[in-house]
């Protein structure tokens, strides 16, 4: 699923790098980075496990480090009421 999103946006996508990927029966863990036209840089933490339950973490940043935004599902922070 990665290197089809990858390649369905092929034309805001400028580099991509898979630094891990594994699969352990039904579970798998993907640890990969993307870098945009405006060279921002998505990096990306996920993992399935093999009950169905996943644990993510997506942080895009400018290319000086700067945070644009960041999606994950830890639940660090229960007292928001989109928790």
């Amino acid at each position: 699923m990665f290197y089809s999103l990858v390649e369905h946006y092929a034309d805001c996508v400028i580099d991509y790098e898979v630094s891990d990927f594994r699969k352990y029966g039904a579970a798998r863990s993907l640890v990969a980075s993307i870098t945009f036209v405006d060279n921002s840089t998505l990096f990306v933490k996920d993992y399935l496990f093999g009950g169905g339950s996943r644990k993510y973490s997506y942080h895009w940043q400018t290319p000086e480090g700067e945070l644009l935004s960041r999606w994950d599902n830890s639940p660090h922070h229960q007292h928001i009421s989109s928790f």
